[in-house]
């Protein structure tokens, strides 16, 4: 079996991520080249003449609103840096579990074969899948605060997700709910279980659940990236469902990544 060591230098990585740091820069820089016009009047306050006192107040009222969204959206642009860093790792974490599960011979499912995802009868899957929501949990918001209606969640998929967590180790459930560490944990495991997609690619790059056997598999993670600084979702976002108007969103970026791991012997 052929683990890799994950690292976060990979030239796809690198890739990826080079837009968004780019986007970052240039936020930077306007914040910066409108900070400068807006401390220039200060500076010319008390050498100009006293009926030039109000352009001042008119090119900073003009400019600030500029200033305070390049700022914010700088702020958010370096958040995704770090969230796409997150997500690749989960995309790592899917295909290392992936690669040890898909070659295993369970009862309901041969070697090197995964059964219908949307069945949710597929131990491998869950397997598979519960790494990556896991991994996006740090980058993940609380649930709780989408109480009101902000977001679609039927209350199947919520279900479905405290089993799948009960699952996971469910004698120790109960006190990980009882600490508040242990609750704000689980409070941001749900969003990312309810928004993380991933998916098991072939060779060509398209979705499979027959996979040669000692072939590579590709897992690509995809996360619903949640916008938490103010006015940056309105600048970049997408607005989570058309329940409510744009200006109120919430707001979200989707992140992907795909990472390939050798399959391991059977």
């Amino acid at each position: 079996m052929n683990l890799a060591t994950y690292s976060p230098l990979r030239l796809e990585l690198l890739t990826a991520i080079l837009p968004i740091a780019t986007a970052c820069v240039g936020c930077c820089g306007l914040t910066w080249l409108t900070g400068r016009f807006l401390l220039a009047p200060i500076r010319r306050r008390f050498s100009v003449r006293l009926d030039d006192w109000g352009t001042s107040e008119l090119e900073f009222a003009l400019a600030l609103p500029v200033f305070l969204v390049s700022v914010l959206t700088a702020v958010q642009m370096a958040l995704m840096v770090n969230g796409m860093l997150v997500v690749d790792y989960a995309a790592f974490c899917a295909a290392r579990s992936a690669v040890v599960w898909v070659p295993q011979a369970l009862p309901d499912e041969p070697a090197n074969t995964i059964a219908d995802p949307e069945q949710n009868d597929s131990e491998k899957w869950r397997r598979i899948r519960g790494a990556a929501t896991i991994a996006c949990t740090p980058i993940a918001p609380r649930l709780s605060q989408f109480a009101f209606g902000f977001l679609p969640r039927p209350p199947s998929n919520v279900s479905a997700a405290f089993q799948e967590l009960a699952t996971i180790n469910s004698s120790n459930l109960s006190g990980v709910i009882s600490l508040p560490l242990g609750r704000d944990a689980l409070d941001k495991w749900l969003y990312s279980d309810l928004y993380t997609d991933v998916a098991l690619l072939d060779g060509g790059g398209q979705p499979t659940a027959q996979f040669p056997a000692d072939a590579p598999i590709t897992a690509r993670v995809t996360h619903r990236f949640y916008m938490n600084v103010p006015f940056a979702g309105q600048a970049i976002g997408t607005v989570f469902g058309d329940r409510f108007a744009w200006i109120f969103g919430p707001y979200y970026v989707p992140l992907s990544a795909s990472y390939t791991l050798m399959a391991a012997h059977g």
